[in-house]
């Protein structure tokens, strides 16, 4: 880019207040949410930098970044490079985290567990979290401020398995009850000059 799991708080941590991961993480699931970021990265040794804005409503989203357009509807997920004109269609969860980052926010309160928490300035706590199963992340650290009435996500970082580090700066973050049709989070019909392959 992902209702019965259970986040669960090391016990050294769990009495220690306001839980913003939570706050956060509800309030993600329970709303439409608009945000837009910068991220940098090291690909291969080349700095890579860029910027994104991503639509998210329960599993379903519409994410674009560096020229890559991801739509997923909670079920398949269309990956499209608007440059050279071609598409890949995948089952939703199957797509690759680079060009998917979208996937750390869906179901976040499900799909990770906390590891453990550390106090970064007055009303902030970076969250080091692990994945439940196994989506190509091995572990996110999130920096969430504010309270549990009005949590706000700072930054955040992930590692993927293969030991690649996004690091993601978050320049606004928006919450909103008026949820979208599905239809918002279908892909456009494309023309017959794109290169369309469905793996689903």
């Amino acid at each position: 880019m992902i209702v019965s799991l259970t986040v669960c708080l090391p016990d050294a941590v769990a009495t220690g207040g306001d839980n913003l991961f939570d706050a956060i993480a509800g309030k993600i699931g329970a709303s439409y949410v608009e945000i837009a970021y910068t991220y940098s990265s090291t690909l291969s040794g080349v700095p890579v930098y860029g910027e994104g804005q991503l639509q998210l409503q329960g599993t379903s989203y519409r994410h674009e970044s560096s020229g890559l357009e991801v739509i997923c509807d909670g079920e398949s997920v269309w990956i499209s490079d608007n440059l050279s004109k071609e598409m890949v269609i995948e089952t939703a969860g199957d797509s690759s985290l680079p060009a998917d980052p979208a996937t750390m926010l869906v179901n976040l309160a499900t799909a990770f567990k906390i590891k453990d928490i550390k106090k970064t300035g007055e009303g902030s706590n970076e969250y080091l979290i692990l994945p439940v199963n196994s989506i190509g992340i091995r572990e996110c650290r999130l920096t969430i401020s504010g309270s549990s009435a009005s949590p706000k996500l700072e930054n955040a970082s992930f590692t993927t398995s293969d030991a690649v580090v996004f690091n993601i700066s978050i320049k606004s973050m928006t919450f909103s009850a008026q949820l979208r049709q599905e239809s918002f989070f279908k892909p456009e019909e494309r023309t017959s000059s794109w290169v369309v392959t469905d793996l689903r």
